[in-house]
C-alpha cells in the first residue's frame, strides 16, 4: 500500500473539494458536513490578509517571477540531485 499521498498545491487550490476528499479516503477520515462547508466558505470569499484562509486563488505561481535566476536555478538542480523533479511541474 501508498504510504504517502502527493498533493499538488496547483490542484487543491483549483479543486479543493476533490482534492481534500482524496486527502480524507486516502487517510481513513470520514469528510464530514462541517468541513465541506468550511471549504465552501474559504473559497468563496477573498480576504486580503495574508495569515487568512478565505481567499479565492485560482493559481498560485507568482513567486516563480519573484525569485532570481540563480535561485530558481539553484532549486531545479536540487529538485533533480535528490531525485524529486518528478513530483513537481517545473515551467
Amino acid at each position: 500500500a501508498e504510504r504517502f499521498c502527493l498533493v499538488y498545491y496547483d490542484n487543491l487550490i483549483r479543486e479543493t473539494a476533490q482534492e481534500v476528499q482524496r486527502i480524507f479516503k486516502f487517510s481513513g477520515l470520514e469528510l464530514g458536513s462541517q468541513t465541506i462547508e468550511f471549504i465552501k466558505n474559504s473559497n468563496s470569499s477573498d480576504n486580503n490578509s495574508v495569515y487568512s484562509v478565505f481567499r479565492d486563488k485560482k493559481q498560485d505561481d507568482i513567486w516563480r517571477k519573484s525569485l532570481s535566476e540563480l535561485i530558481y536555478t539553484e532549486i531545479q538542480d536540487d529538485l533533480i540531485k535528490y531525485n524529486i523533479n518528478r513530483f513537481i511541474d517545473v515551467k
